[in-house]
């Protein structure tokens, strides 16, 4: 998993929101209704957070849930954090199947032939 906006990992940047916001992780376990175990190992690096998981889990401490996305390997390191398009592309390719994905690749180019 790769590093981004200096967290190393989910449970580094659960820990560290944690600690700004002076929470606990029970309030975690309260608010989103997860097993206070899941959240726990989630602290010891023991679980990655599913993408719906870390969307919620950024959205709990009002992040951009592409950190969590990112730290946890859900979504790649975006090239330039401004092309929010292109980071929306991808991460809809990601929940397509592989033969969507080669008709969406085969429209794209048709898109760009028409330039």
């Amino acid at each position: 998993m790769p590093a981004y906006s200096g967290y190393k990992s989910p449970a580094d940047y659960i820990l560290r929101r944690l600690s700004d916001k002076q929470l606990r992780q029970v309030d975690i376990v309260r608010a989103l209704k997860f097993r206070a175990s899941y959240v726990s190992g989630l602290c010891r690096d023991e679980y990655n957070p599913s993408r719906p998981r870390c969307k919620a889990i950024a959205k709990f401490f009002g992040d951009d849930p592409n950190i969590l996305l990112i730290v946890a390997g859900h979504t790649s390191l975006p090239v330039d954090l401004s092309e929010r398009t292109l980071r929306e592309i991808y991460d809809t390719a990601l929940t397509l199947t592989p033969k969507q994905r080669q008709e969406t690749v085969r429209f794209m180019r048709f898109l760009k032939a028409d330039d």
